[in-house]
């Protein structure tokens, strides 16, 4: 249904056609509750404990290691040398738990091998390349595709991150974040969204809008310049869902509208 500006009519069937489409939009908006939220795989940070780098990458000497908060022991060891000192920071990563980012005091010799363990778990091993990576990123080509998974997340909308970040080209694996307002990566870094993949779902107020910093880090720590994007998060009230004519997704029932439709007809009448 296309629409112009919204006037008032006295006119008894456009007032009863208009009560009939806000009453279905306000039974959809509800049902559509139902469907459910899926997160991208990237975007899930639980499905593995190791976030970053890749199990089998190959990773630079001054490498640092990303992985979930959770009650544990972790020991990052080297082949050669045996366990690693490392500092800890804590990141405060939205909608999570955390994430920990295990920085070693030293940096490892290049040909080692870096094991990451959970208690009695191995959660990584990963080959060090032949000296340290002082190179930024290149900043991520991000842009605003719009509320995430058709609002039923709620309101989040979703940044596609193209080709480009990376200042190894395509195939270096980056961290993906967004930030609202200087980006940091650093012990008690407040982070709206973190993913290893193309993508970004963030979270935020109900039909507001704002401006994200979206960044790129590589396995060293170091940061891209940010790129930033303007998004809209969508109105997840039924009222919102009226005003712009989306009655969601969901199915509304015939029988809810059987009473609504006799009402229409003798009004005709």
């Amino acid at each position: 249904m296309a629409h112009s500006e919204a006037r008032c009519s006295s006119t008894p069937g456009v007032v009863m056609h208009r009560f009939v489409f806000v009453a279905t939009c306000l039974f959809a908006a509800v049902s559509v509750s139902a469907e459910p939220c899926l997160l991208p795989d990237e975007q899930n940070l639980f499905l593995s404990p190791v976030i970053a780098p890749r199990a089998g990458a190959t990773v630079p000497t001054n490498v640092a290691i990303l992985v979930e908060d959770a009650p544990a022991t972790l020991t990052l060891a080297s082949a050669t040398s045996g366990p690693v000192p490392y500092a800890l920071e804590h990141l405060r990563v939205s909608g999570l738990a955390g994430v920990l980012r295990l920085v070693p005091e030293a940096p490892f010799a290049p040909g080692d091998t870096v094991t990451l363990t959970r208690d009695e778990t191995v959660l990584l091993e990963a080959v060090v390349g032949d000296g340290p990576d002082t190179d930024p990123p290149k900043a991520p080509a991000a842009t605003f595709a719009g509320p995430y998974s058709n609002g039923r997340c709620g309101a989040m909308v979703h940044v596609v991150v193209g080709s480009g970040g990376g200042d190894g080209g395509d195939d270096e694996d980056v961290i993906l974040i967004a930030t609202r307002g200087e980006p940091s990566f650093g012990d008690e870094a407040q982070v709206a969204a973190l993913s290893m993949g193309s993508s970004l779902a963030v979270a935020g107020e109900s039909a507001s809008t704002e401006t994200l910093q979206i960044t790129a880090i590589d396995a060293a720590g170091n940061l891209s310049p940010s790129t930033a994007v303007e998004v809209s998060f969508p109105d997840t009230s039924p009222l919102g869902r009226v005003s712009t004519g989306d009655c969601g997704a969901g199915t509304v029932a015939p029988g809810f509208l059987l009473p609504l439709l006799a009402l229409r007809q003798r009004r005709r009448r």
